[in-house]
């Protein structure tokens, strides 16, 4: 397991996983030996399909020594705007890259962050995270099984298509991953990029990772989706690999749901905010039968989500719970008292910043606002004697909607002494 430092510590579990002689036959032939059968557990991964479509498969996984064969590598800072402590950080591991490959592993990784900083909300908040590539060295270049079944590389992460004999299921070592991803500054969420430009990754339901092929310009649409489950909590909203008729209790991800539109409306319920306004990824919100793996007794906010189908964007219910989350998991600014400045000092508050938006700022004097500072995140102060200089942020996006939460998370307070 990787662990976050501090006291935010969040579990990678079950990620770049290796699957073993027990398998499900498919068109795409039998499944490589990969593992002891008798250390297998069934896990649940997302598989993406060209499409964009995902279904959810269970396959056996076999636990594999996380430091055996690990060698030191050098870590890339590829983004890095602002502290460990209040970042989001992003690892890449690399496998199938020779060292003469590493400018390309790079490339492949940055093309992968651009990818997913596309997407809002990773658009606007995307200051909020710090990216490294942790060059892991391999002897061979590519991976095994591409782009053929037969294909072998001797590679650091074993990286291999076909697994579970389904050909875009992309598979490797996970505990190999997890610790030369252990090597970077901090780590909160870990990505296996593949030497290959073949379509292809994995996306496993109850972890925090993903692989995809690094060569393979939309194949980093499964770590967008993946980012969902990990960051945002929210749910599949697809109806593959489960009961036809979901019995279960309510949910308690924010975007699935058992209470049709009127329920939420008439109890405040879910997304109930957000009934009837137009989402960015199509059509009015509502309550649209078929999640959470079943086809009825189930409802998503939208038609076609990201959480739904690949190469698609968050509905507003799901891009309101990422930016929740990015401030639960990366405050820009806590409440700072009692520092002491000089008149005559220049005040940066050192916010990262919002792509295409802004924060609502005000500025007090001795308790006056100073409306000709408003929205200013640096002023030059001319005061004498002694003062007290307060600021107030806010984050005043639209897509977040619960006005509880934008007070507690999204709203901060600087205070100065000045003498």
């Amino acid at each position: 397991m990787v662990t976050r430092r501090g006291s935010r510590t969040l579990g990678l579990a079950v990620l770049l996983g290796c699957v073993a002689v027990t398998a499900i036959p498919s068109a795409g032939g039998a499944p490589t030996d990969r593992g002891d059968a008798s250390d297998a557990r069934r896990v649940s991964v997302e598989v993406p399909s060209l499409d964009g479509t995902i279904r959810r498969v269970w396959i056996k996984e076999s636990d594999q020594g996380g430091t055996e064969g690990v060698a030191h590598a050098g870590v890339t800072p590829i983004q890095v705007s602002g502290p460990v402590s209040n970042r989001i950080d992003l690892v890449f591991v690399g496998d199938g890259y020779t060292r003469a490959d590493l400018d390309t592993f790079h490339q492949h990784v940055e093309s992968k962050w651009e990818e997913l900083a596309a997407v809002e909300p990773f658009l606007t908040y995307r200051d909020l995270f710090n990216v490294w590539a942790v060059d892991v060295v391999s002897r061979e270049s590519g991976v095994d099984n591409d782009p053929t079944q037969g294909v072998v590389r001797d590679t650091a992460l074993d990286s291999y298509f076909f697994c579970f004999a389904i050909e875009r299921l992309l598979c490797g070592n996970r505990g190999r991953a997890y610790s030369y991803a252990s090597q970077a500054p901090a780590v909160d969420h870990v990505v296996l990029l593949a030497n290959s430009t073949k379509y292809g990754g994995a996306g496993y339901t109850n972890g925090a990772m993903a692989t995809a092929s690094g060569g393979h310009p939309l194949s980093g649409q499964i770590v967008v989706h993946e980012l969902g489950h990990s960051i945002g909590q929210l749910a599949d909203e697809y109806q593959y690999g489960g009961p036809e008729v979901y019995t279960g209790p309510e949910p308690r991800e924010v975007n699935v749901s058992t209470y049709t539109a009127d329920l939420m409306a008439a109890g405040r319920l879910k997304w109930w905010r957000w009934l009837g306004e137009e989402s960015p990824d199509g059509g009015a919100v509502g309550t649209y039968e078929s999640a959470y793996y079943s086809l009825f007794g189930i409802y998503r906010p939208t038609e076609n989500s990201l959480m739904r189908v690949l190469n698609s964007e968050f509905n507003l219910p799901g891009r309101e719970a990422m930016i929740q989350q990015f401030y639960l998991l990366a405050p820009p600014l806590g409440s700072v008292g009692g520092a002491r400045i000089h008149g005559d000092a220049t005040v940066d508050l050192g916010l990262p910043d919002l792509v295409g938006a802004g924060y609502d700022i005000t500025w007090y004097v001795d308790g006056s606002e100073v409306a000709a500072w408003a929205d200013q995140e640096t002023v030059q102060l001319d005061l004498a004697g002694r003062h007290r200089l307060d600021a107030r942020i806010v984050d005043p996006t639209p897509y977040v909607r619960d006005e509880q939460f934008r007070d507690g998370h999204m709203t901060f307070h600087r205070s100065w002494n000045v003498s």
